[in-house]
């Protein structure tokens, strides 16, 4: 093995420089065991390289002394470079691979004599003396100590993680008949050949494609995560945690998924999160389908501080259909991010999130779900994907967490007979789960009767009482009871309604001609053929417009409760933006046990100020009206166009 000296001490004078501000030849001379006259002549070379490659300068001055005066980007370029410098594997000697090798392959506190192992390298303890001595700075690179005990013999000290990345490298620098030969050594019981399959199949079933180099370093790592089950990384729980929020975390997955189907079904999930670390720092030649920005991207960082831009417009969009500002909520923001890092990959691949009770949250926070689905093109236009309902649900679960945050505090009244105890319990369970309530004032049942207690208060009841300002709820308050608590407070809470007339705004969208009522019609696929047909016919949509509907009708419902349906296409596919009203003879099955009976069918744009603002007028409107039952079932009443035209718009 060659380890070229000048490297390293290149690599020392290097790494000083960059951990003090300020220093001498003389000091940095002293710290590696070099003459000044040698040090000097290494900084001058070391300078050419920095100025020639515009990484900085060394500064010199008589009297001061030496520092590096380079920004904190190329000082990572530096150190990266000099420490590959210093301790790139070029290995010449197969005596010398095989010590390095078999010293790998020792398990911790596992120890060779030093006869056995000239033994197996074939060289005399002389020779192996002197190569152990040589490797000392290859093995230090990977934070791994050689270690002799006259008693015992030879051992590696060093933790799992370093062991794993010295096999990766000794492996790697192989031509291709040693690669497989060393890979077969760390790996006995693994067929590498399979292992490739599966990583090939996976790059072609996401449309990323790695440069040879980082395909081999993946294939390797895999194929000694699966070698080495009985001996997990440890002590990294929360460096490899921070990979579940990163996209290449779910392409990890999938590896492991393939190899399970091949036989290999035991593995640490904390492999997984070590490979998406491998994977995070490869170098990607190409990954399709990726949002444009990210085409000539390849490091995470750069995606997340689009991402980060993404969830701002998305936040503004949103706080201004509810009329409610959420855009200095810096947890709501970060809270997204984070979210939305995986969530993008999920909806881009087809993985759905855990499920979260969908027709539940629609019913419980219709008014935000529709904010948060008026917002569904945005994700379109940025990335490239349909939002599914349960990534909407998702938002829609930090959107009311914001929500709850920025509502003003509440007092309570509530009507007990209980006993002290029990009440007591009633009372610490609600403040707990409700926040926003800051005190309860406890009254009994026949004192609210006589004196009829008029208050803007939030009253509940243990009591059976009749009255409609009272919500009744049990001794212990169930989930329910609390949910129901929550709701009454947002009530209190949101911003005052508008007009349910759909506004001016929005009446730029609609047509008499794009109306149809009381219509007779077998199921959803029906309906929309017919409906987008029409809007064909008259201009409004091109011809792949009902494709892109239908493509996110199977992803996802778009059913938002109360028997109506918003669904709509993908933006690009809209000549001019409209709103196709329908409603039905009689309800129809949309999703599950999901039945709608009116239709709203979108064809919007939100690529300029005017489009984006007047969508979320459309939205603010829609909210108000489906919040009012009268007016729907009025509509559902008329059968005359021009009627049901003027009902909407007055």
């Amino acid at each position: 093995m060659n380890l070229d000296k000048r490297k390293q001490y290149k690599n020392q004078i290097i790494q000083e420089l960059l951990n003090v501000s300020r220093t001498s030849i003389g000091e940095i001379s002293i710290k590696i065991k070099l003459s000044e006259k040698t040090t000097g002549i290494y900084i001058n070379e070391i300078n050419d390289y920095l100025i020639n490659n515009d990484l900085g300068r060394i500064v010199k001055k008589r009297g001061i002394g030496i520092w590096l005066n380079a920004n904190e980007k190329q000082r990572k370029e530096i150190s990266k470079f000099f420490k590959q410098e210093a301790y790139h594997v070029s290995i010449n000697k197969v005596d010398a691979v095989a010590l390095i090798k078999h010293l790998l392959g020792l398990k911790e506190n596992e120890y060779i004599t030093k006869q056995k192992l000239s033994e197996l390298t074939f060289q005399s303890v002389p020779t192996l003396n002197k190569s152990l001595e040589k490797l000392h700075p290859w093995f230090y690179k990977y934070n791994l100590t050689i270690e002799a005990r006259p008693s015992k013999g030879i051992s590696l000290v060093g933790n799992e993680f370093s062991r794993r990345q010295a096999m990766m490298n000794l492996a790697i620098y192989q031509d291709t008949k040693n690669f497989k030969r060393i890979l077969k050594f760390f790996a006995p019981n693994v067929d590498v050949d399979q292992i490739e399959i599966a990583i090939k199949t996976a790059e072609d079933d996401w449309n990323i494609q790695f440069t040879e180099d980082s395909f081999k370093i993946i294939c390797v790592m895999v194929c000694i995560s699966l070698s080495r089950v009985k001996t997990p990384v440890k002590n990294m729980d929360e460096t490899l945690r921070k990979t579940e929020f990163y996209n290449e975390y779910n392409f990890s997955e999938h590896i492991f998924q393939i190899i399970k189907g091949l036989g290999y079904t035991h593995y640490n999930t904390s492999d997984i999160k070590l490979i998406a670390l491998q994977i995070i720092i490869a170098n990607k030649i190409k990954w399709n389908h990726s949002p444009k920005i990210l085409d000539q991207i390849s490091h995470q960082s750069e995606f997340d501080e689009d991402l980060k831009i993404f969830v701002k417009k998305l936040i503004e969009s949103i706080s201004s259909i509810m009329r409610v500002d959420f855009t200095k909520d810096i947890q709501l923001e970060n809270g997204l991010v984070q979210h939305l890092r995986s969530a993008i990959f999920r909806m881009k691949y087809g993985q759905e999130a855990n499920k979260i009770g969908n027709l539940q949250i629609k019913k419980m926070y219709k008014n935000i779900y529709l904010s948060v689905l008026a917002t569904s093109p945005l994700f379109e236009e940025h990335y490239g994907v349909q939002i599914t309902e349960n990534e909407l649900n998702y938002i829609v679960l930090y959107i009311e967490t914001a929500l709850l945050r920025k509502q003003q505090k509440v007092d309570a009244i509530m009507i007990t007979d209980l006993g002290r105890a029990q009440r007591l319990l009633a009372v610490e369970s609600i403040k707990h789960y409700i926040s926003q309530i800051e005190d309860i004032q406890i009254v009994s049942k026949a004192t609210y009767l006589k004196k009829k207690i008029a208050s803007n208060k939030i009253i509940f009841s243990t009591e059976t009482i009749n009255d409609d300002n009272v919500l009744v709820i049990n001794s212990l308050p169930t989930s329910k009871d609390l949910d129901r608590i929550k709701n009454k407070i947002n009530e209190f809470n949101l911003p005052e309604q508008m007009n349910v007339i759909f506004s001016k705004e929005s009446q730029t969208l609609f047509d008499v001609n794009l109306i149809s009522l009381n219509i007779k019609v077998e199921n959803k696929k029906e309906l929309l053929a017919h409906a987008i047909q029409k809007m064909e016919d008259l201009g409004k949509v091109n011809s792949k417009f009902f494709n892109s509907v239908w493509t996110r009708e199977i992803t996802t419902t778009t059913s938002i409760g109360n028997m109506v349906a918003v669904p709509h296409g993908n933006m690009t596919l809209v000549n001019e933006p409209s709103v196709y009203l329908m409603t039905l003879d009689e309800p129809i099955r949309w999703f599950d046990d999901e039945m709608v009976q009116m239709v709203f069918i979108l064809a919007t744009k939100m690529n300029n100020e005017f489009e984006l603002n007047r969508m979320k007028s459309f939205f603010r409107d829609l909210i108000n009206f489906t919040e009012n039952q009268s007016l729907q079932d009025e509509l559902l009443r008329i059968t005359n166009k021009t009627k049901a035209y003027n009902f909407l718009f007055g």
